[in-house]
């Protein structure tokens, strides 16, 4: 499973809906949960969960890195972020260069018969890599939110042209998952 904002202590909705799934999933499967939370600690918490999650934290590890970090931030992260998806045109962020060097090394040294996906950007941003380095494995993106509209009505609120943009983006991937 791979959740990419923190969840613990489940005290909104989703975060909720989050611990539930994980905590039944556990319950007949081992289960291994990539997310951006530090030190996810489920052992004598209030919402208790199985032993058998194995939490990896992305939080305190380094990122995707290549020769181009030698330029400034931002630029070596767009570059890396294209290098990353194969294509000079899509874009990138922070949470596919965070993500890549932890799930690569996941999926080279685990079989998984399922991933899920939290939500349409994670589906959207990592499911190529794993097809790439896990091909057999079952994709589950679980579409709990129109994610479009929620993009769209923030970018009515925001007045953010790179927002709607991004809604547009989320729409396209909707009609054809």
């Amino acid at each position: 499973t791979i959740i990419p904002y923190e969840f613990f202590p489940p005290n909104y909705g989703g975060a909720l809906r989050c611990c539930y799934l994980l905590r039944e999933m556990a319950t007949y499967h081992e289960v291994v949960l990539l997310t951006v939370q530090p030190g996810l600690d489920f052992r004598g918490k209030e919402h208790s969960f199985p032993a058998n999650i194995k939490v990896i934290s992305l939080h305190d590890r380094k990122g995707y890195r290549s020769v181009f970090n030698i330029l400034p931030d931002r630029l070596a992260n767009a570059i890396n972020g294209r290098i990353l998806k194969r294509s000079l045109f899509k874009r990138s962020n922070l949470f596919i260069l965070k993500s890549y060097p932890a799930l690569k090394e996941i999926l080279k040294n685990e079989k998984f018969d399922i991933v899920n996906y939290e939500n349409l950007e994670c589906f959207s941003w990592l499911r190529e890599f794993v097809v790439r380095y896990s091909p057999s494995t079952k994709h589950l993106y679980d579409a709990h939110n129109v994610d479009s509209e929620l993009w769209k009505q923030h970018a009515q609120i925001s007045q953010s042209k790179e927002t709607l943009s991004y809604a547009k983006g989320a729409r396209a991937q909707e009609k054809i998952l």
